[in-house]
């Protein structure tokens, strides 16, 4: 039997983001364990260092929403600007964001990835 549904763009797109999503939050748990190449789902380890030093790891790995890591403010002082000027020129908004000052204030949560922009 033949499917009667026929996906979009959107669609698949949305299913290679959540594919690549997985694999890479995959990736990254096992490279904690030490197994690097390997995206395959890893065996769940609640405390790889034990209870005493569950905390600082969350914090060290920027698993913590109240704590910014070391890790993620440099990333953010380094290349938030190229980022931001990349993300602007790629979705075409130069002109729009000059124009257009309810475009320009959603920008900071769109780059945050809090919400979609909209025009």
């Amino acid at each position: 039997m033949y499917s009667t549904h026929v996906s979009s763009p959107h669609d698949k797109l949305q299913s290679i983001t959540g594919r690549y999503l997985y694999k890479a939050q995959s990736t990254l748990a096992n490279v904690e364990r030490g197994s690097f190449p390997n995206a395959s789902k890893p065996q769940v380890i609640e405390q790889p260092f034990g209870a005493k030093h569950h905390a600082d790891f969350l914090a060290a790995t920027g698993r913590r929403l109240d704590v910014v890591s070391p890790w993620h403010a440099w990333l953010q002082d380094q290349y938030y600007d190229d980022l931001r000027h990349h993300i602007i020129r790629k979705n075409n908004l130069g002109k729009a964001v000059i124009g257009n000052s309810r475009i320009k204030a959603q920008i900071p949560k769109f780059l945050a990835g809090e919400t979609d922009l909209t025009a």
